[in-house]
């Protein structure tokens, strides 16, 4: 069974999450060719040339003054699908709309949100915000996914394969796009990050917010939000967390202020420990974390921080 994977590119991507697409690939079977797009030069293919058990890379390079949308790049996917007997790609983004376009321009029915590949027609996904785990299979003959990376670790480096460059057809969108806006950050990106520091309706205020900020950076920390949160406006919606945010499974989530909705445990259950700082001692973010801290945040957090100054900085450090 050969698999394709979509993988669009945008500024100051990391390569991760293709590279743990890459280890679900190879779930379906040992060819696994990868459809890279969006990128001005060839960087991006050729890092993807570079990941082990890749055999082949197509990069579509859109015209320079237009960028394609989601049904011009599933329109640009469709004939190469006569080569392919699975197209994968991210639950998130424009990878994610993408295949659902293209599910729906070959009449497939698309699989979205896979947790774990147990062979080539069956897998698992959790629902009902993570609650329970559905086991699925596919009828159709061509499968179409869309995969959780965060459940799959990262692949290792390999000598580069073949890349083809391929042109993306024009679009026929009756929409223009004047312009990307994409905002820059030393720190780390949140769906990657080893250590998440996020906060909930507990901090209170964006001023409250912005105090996360310190803490976040002496430890090298990424930054997160609940979803409270984010409607009050204290943060913005890239950093929500949960079932309708980002799901992320980071080595280290410090949950601040944040009761623990089963929304939000969804997106986090996959963390490797969890620490949690809440004044309600019933709150449920209490029941799955690894150590909790009963108390006003806003006395515990300057503790933290003057406690943490007598410790070199974890920024930019690896754990």
């Amino acid at each position: 069974m050969t698999t394709l994977i979509f993988a669009p590119y945008h500024k100051d991507q990391s390569l991760e999450p293709l590279s743990r697409l890459v280890n679900a690939a190879l779930g379906l079977g040992k060819e696994v060719h990868v459809a890279t797009a969006g990128a001005s030069d060839r960087a991006f293919a050729q890092a993807a040339a570079k990941l082990a058990g890749v055999t082949q890379v197509h990069n579509f390079a859109p015209p320079p003054t237009d960028s394609l949308g989601f049904d011009d790049m599933a329109a640009a996917l469709a004939p190469l699908m006569d080569e392919y007997q699975a197209l994968i790609a991210n639950n998130t983004g424009t990878s994610k709309h993408v295949a659902l376009h293209l599910a729906a321009r070959l009449s497939i029915a698309p699989l979205t949100g896979i947790s774990a590949i147990l062979d080539r027609q069956t897998f698992e996904r959790p629902i009902y915000a993570g609650s329970l785990i559905e086991q699925i299979s596919s009828c159709d003959d061509k499968l179409i996914a869309t995969i959780r990376t965060a459940h799959f670790e990262p692949v290792e480096d390999q000598p580069s394969c073949p890349i083809a460059q391929r042109s993306a057809p024009p679009s026929n969108r009756r929409v223009e796009v004047l312009e990307h806006t994409h905002t820059t950050t030393e720190r780390p990106d949140l769906a990657q990050a080893s250590i998440v520091i996020a906060g909930g309706r507990g901090i209170g205020s964006s001023k409250g917010f912005q105090k996360l900020e310190d803490f976040a950076d002496h430890l090298g920390a990424a930054l997160g939000a609940s979803r409270i949160a984010v409607d009050m406006g204290w943060a913005p919606h890239h950093l929500q967390v949960g079932q309708t945010g980002i799901q992320i499974a980071p080595d280290l989530y410090i949950a601040l202020g944040i009761s623990g909705a089963v929304q939000h445990i969804a997106g986090i259950k996959d963390a490797g420990k969890i620490i949690a700082i809440n004044k309600d001692i019933e709150a449920p973010i209490f029941k799955v974390a690894d150590y909790g801290m009963v108390g006003d945040l806003h006395l515990l957090l300057p503790q933290l921080q003057k406690a943490l100054a007598k410790q070199p900085s974890q920024a930019n450090k690896p754990l």
